[in-house]
């Protein structure tokens, strides 16, 4: 575990700011049009730039909480990363003496049960399905996008071109891949460039702008601890 928690240091929630695009979910849901993130971050950065926890769906685990992985005990999150960014390796109190682990998903560890469940109650009710900086290479995660409704507008945000027919890949020979070049798409928009810069640029057209920036400017930059106590971790 030393040399992961090494790792850990660069990644642990308040070491990062929220960008533009974090606060792009939070001011969806301030309009009352967002009905759920699904990411494979476990930075929790969706949160410290305001979004609900019941809004945010972390398929991959969350930094945000950590638990013995002897006794399953939950450990305090603030304690853990005090002893992460001073050099340390948590531990769990006597008899017990095992390793402390954020609950983030490993290689080859089953996805929490909550994230599927979600998605499956989710998708049907969407209208507009927003994809956001993702290679579309990493299964299940990259299914999503075929759980949705055939009528239902795709759009994808992203320097490169990921999750059609002609990009290698899971999806390569789905038939619910992104349609961007077919004659047949009628509903698949690819958004090319930073994520960000095109989300200023879709804030623009809708009248946005000034409130995205407004959220970015309020942001404290840090998790607060209401929000971690409201957070209800997926099992």
């Amino acid at each position: 575990p030393r040399p992961f928690y090494s790792l850990l240091r660069k990644y642990f929630p308040n070491e990062h700011k929220p960008t533009l695009t974090h606060h792009l979910f939070n001011l969806l849901e301030q309009k009352g049009l967002l009905l759920r993130v699904f990411t494979q971050n476990v930075d929790c950065l969706e949160l410290i730039a305001g979004l609900p926890p019941s809004r945010l769906v972390q398929v991959h685990g969350t930094l945000c909480d950590a638990h013995c992985v002897g006794c399953k005990k939950q450990a305090r999150i603030q304690d853990v990363h005090q002893q992460v960014m001073s050099g340390g390796t948590p531990q769990c109190g006597d008899p017990c003496n095992q390793f402390i682990k954020p609950d983030v998903v490993f290689f080859g560890e089953a996805l929490p049960i909550g994230a599927l469940t979600q998605s499956v109650m989710d998708m049907p009710r969407c209208d507009l399905l927003l994809c956001m900086g993702s290679s579309f290479q990493v299964m299940p995660f990259a299914t999503l996008i075929e759980k949705v409704d055939d009528l239902v507008p795709r759009v994808l945000i992203n320097k490169d071109s990921a999750g059609t027919s002609e990009d290698p890949g899971p999806l390569a020979s789905s038939g619910s891949a992104f349609q961007f070049h077919s004659p047949d798409n009628y509903r698949d928009v690819f958004a090319q460039g930073d994520c960000d810069e095109q989300v200023v640029q879709l804030c623009r057209e809708l009248g946005w702008e000034q409130d995205l920036y407004r959220l970015r400017d309020q942001c404290p930059g840090v998790l607060g601890a209401a929000t971690l106590q409201s957070m209800q971790p997926l099992k």
